[in-house]
């Protein structure tokens, strides 16, 4: 199966050209079977909240890079707590379509994807 698709918002810059209010954004509960990724750029800052009561895990898939080193970012959140992965470089996390993997076992965790301008 394909994984769940995430739209990266772009926030505003100093001069932003269209008023959006990024933070107003829904987050998207994450697909516990597929997975999600979001299209990479380099950009893109990776926000995941647990809205449950009990903790739960969150992982920033990697690949070899040049050097063949990996090391997947992992992160448990406690209930009701954030956490903020990226910006982060293309070496070792641009998988296969340009495309950025995350992933996190049960839909209490939400995901927003920021995009840096």
């Amino acid at each position: 199966m394909a994984r769940q698709s995430h739209t990266a918002y772009t926030v505003l810059g100093s001069y932003p050209a269209v008023a959006v209010d990024v933070f107003e954004k829904v987050p998207l509960a994450a697909d516990a079977s597929n997975f999600d990724s979001v299209a990479f750029t380099g950009k893109e800052i990776v926000i995941a909240w647990n809205s449950g009561a009990t903790p739960r895990v969150v992982t920033i898939e990697s690949i070899a890079d040049s050097h063949n080193r990996t090391g997947d970012l992992t992160e448990t959140l406690a209930a009701g707590s954030f956490a903020v992965f990226g910006p982060m470089q293309l070496e070792g996390w641009v998988q296969s379509g340009n495309l950025l993997h995350f992933k996190a076992a049960h839909a209490e965790v939400k995901f927003v994807v920021l995009k840096l301008p």
